[in-house]
């Protein structure tokens, strides 16, 4: 798919004369070849939305309807979505689908990307240049608006995540970051039974995988956590470079999930073959609804599969601080089989686990 992409290219598209009283700069009265590139154009400008002064409509029709092509591409091909303004080119559609977004950076760290600005001195004519950092919190409530999309056409190689929160419809996230693909493989159909068959499965670093869901009322209030699995006979199972190889991780409210770029580890796109559905397609309304209980549940299916041996670490720190605190897992008698110190500091929400789960210790 060819880009529009230089100004140059969105200046020529300026006719030299009125078309029949139009202006290429009035919302209301613009010429045919002005209308014909806003409904062909994928890229936003500073420029372009001043000098044509576009209006929501416009811009919802460059952001959203115009990357439709792009979303139907997803996991069918390997599009230039993955390798460059993937923020921008997935950001609107995204969340026009109901997600807060955040712009990533592909480092070791994934922090949010900075977003960029500049303000000309009328006086003078010059320009500043300058960054402000992304703040996800900003956006747990509310979605950034398409507007603001504008600043980020220079972010060339940041990821799209999608943050669990209000704004996406309180997604919630179960990441199994399983580096065996037995285990990987068994985990993911155990979530299925208890918590439900989601339609959006991605994968990063094959075989792990994230499965997204969402949860209501008093559920809100679980907080992340993770845990370590262990060999089936209790015993620690580590890789040659000494970590675990198998861990879950129950993403909270404010944490942040990677959806579309590529991968800071493989170099490679995010897939999300494995499901049928994915954020820039549809929205978090199409995930299961999860609870406490089917969580309980999860988690023991899982342990009585592979015990839990220790309290895991987050894949990501910047969605939020995590707090991993688990609730105590049960046999069949309701004997205890193994119980985590619950934080007397709580999780995100102010609620720890064992008050999340109702738990006496």
């Amino acid at each position: 798919m060819k880009i529009q992409s230089s100004l140059k290219e969105l200046r020529q598209k300026k006719p030299s004369k009125p078309l029949a009283g139009s202006r290429w700069d009035d919302p209301t009265n613009r010429p045919p070849d002005m209308l014909k590139h806003l409904r062909e154009t994928r890229l936003l400008t500073p420029d372009l939305v001043r000098g044509w002064k576009l209006t929501d409509d416009e811009i919802h029709q460059i952001l959203v309807v115009n990357q439709r092509p792009l979303v139907d591409a997803v996991g069918v091909e390997e599009g230039e979505f993955a390798y460059a303004r993937t923020a921008l080119y997935l950001g609107g559609p995204t969340t026009d689908r109901g997600w807060s977004v955040v712009p990533q950076q592909r480092t070791g760290d994934r922090k949010p990307s900075p977003i960029p600005y500049s303000l000309t001195d009328k006086k003078t004519g010059r320009t500043k240049n300058y960054f402000e950092p992304f703040l996800p919190s900003k956006w747990r409530e509310q979605r950034v608006p398409l507007r603001e999309f504008v600043h980020w056409h220079t972010l060339w190689n940041a990821n799209l995540a999608i943050q669990c929160c209000a704004a996406s419809g309180h997604a919630r996230a179960i990441d199994i970051d399983c580096r065996t693909e037995e285990v990987a493989e068994h985990v993911m159909q155990l979530a299925f039974e208890h918590l439900g068959t989601t339609p959006f499965v991605r994968v990063g670093m094959a075989p792990k995988l994230l499965l997204l869901y969402r949860v209501e009322g008093e559920d809100i209030d679980i907080g992340s956590f993770s845990v370590t699995l262990g060999n089936p006979d209790g015993t620690v199972d580590i890789g040659d470079d000494g970590q675990p190889l198998n861990a879950i991780e129950f993403l909270g409210n404010g944490k942040i999930v990677t959806c579309y770029g590529l991968h800071h580890k493989t170099g490679k796109p995010f897939d999300w073959t494995r499901g049928t559905l994915h954020p820039a397609a549809a929205g978090p309304e199409n995930a299961p609804v999860i609870t406490k209980d089917s969580l309980a549940a999860f988690f023991n299916a899982v342990h009585s599969y592979r015990p839990f041996l220790s309290r895991g670490s987050s894949s990501n720190p910047y969605g939020g601080k995590a707090s991993f605190e688990a609730f105590e897992a049960r046999d069949i008698s309701g004997e205890r089989m193994w119980m985590f110190p619950v934080s007397a500091h709580g999780t995100d929400s102010g609620l720890s686990f064992k008050e999340c789960f109702g738990l006496v210790v």
